[in-house]
C-alpha cells in the first residue's frame, strides 16, 4: 500500500484529524494582550482583528467543517473580551460583505462572457451563410466557445468556491467566543 493510501486511509479513521467529524469544533487561543490580535487602524470606532491573526484563524480551521459549530476558546485574557469577540466578528462580517461584492461581480461577469460568445457564435451562422473563409468560421467559432466556457466556469466552478468562503466565514461570525 502506498504512503498516499495509507495517510488517506489515516485521515478517514479519524486518526490524525480529529475536527473533521466533531459537532463543535475548539481553537485553543492563548494571548497576553488584546493588541496582539487587534488591528491598531480602527474605522468609525469598530475594531477589527490583524490580518496576521485571521490567517492563524483560518489556518487552525481549514481541517473543520463548515456545517460545524465554532468556538474561539481564549487563554489569558486579562481586559477587552468584549473588544476583542466584536473585532473578530467586524472582520467576518467585513470579509463576508466583500464576498457578497465579489460574488455579485462574478454573476455580472459571467452573464456578459455568456452573451459575448452568444453573439459570436450567432456570428459564425451567419459566416456559414455567406460561405466565408473556413479559417475564419473557425477561429470565431473557438473565439465563441472559449467565452461560453468562461461563462460556466465562472458560474458555477468559481461561485461555488466563493459561496465555500461565505460559508466559512459566516461560521467565524457565528463562533462561540470564550474567554478562561
Amino acid at each position: 500500500m502506498s504512503n498516499y493510501s495509507k495517510l488517506k486511509k489515516e485521515l478517514l479513521n479519524n486518526k490524525k484529524c480529529p475536527n473533521l467529524y466533531s459537532e463543535d469544533n475548539v481553537i485553543h487561543i492563548s494571548i497576553n494582550d488584546a493588541s496582539e490580535i487587534i488591528s491598531p487602524y480602527v474605522e468609525d470606532n469598530k475594531p477589527v482583528i490583524n490580518s496576521e491573526f485571521a490567517n492563524f484563524l483560518e489556518n487552525s480551521t481549514k481541517d473543520i467543517s463548515v456545517k460545524h459549530n465554532l468556538i474561539l476558546e481564549f487563554t489569558s485574557v486579562e481586559d477587552n473580551k468584549d473588544k476583542i469577540a466584536s473585532a473578530i466578528k467586524n472582520y467576518y462580517i467585513n470579509e463576508f460583505v466583500d464576498s457578497q461584492r465579489k460574488l455579485k461581480n462574478n454573476i455580472i461577469s459571467s452573464i456578459i462572457t455568456f452573451i459575448i460568445g452568444l453573439i459570436t457564435l450567432s456570428c459564425v451562422i451567419i459566416l456559414n451563410n455567406f460561405n466565408s473563409i473556413t479559417i475564419i468560421n473557425s477561429a470565431v467559432d473557438i473565439f465563441a466557445w472559449v467565452f461560453i466556457w468562461e461563462a460556466v466556469d465562472l458560474f458555477f466552478f468559481r461561485r461555488a468556491e466563493l459561496r465555500h468562503q461565505q460559508y466559512r466565514q459566516i461560521n467565524f461570525i457565528n463562533a462561540k467566543i470564550i474567554f478562561k
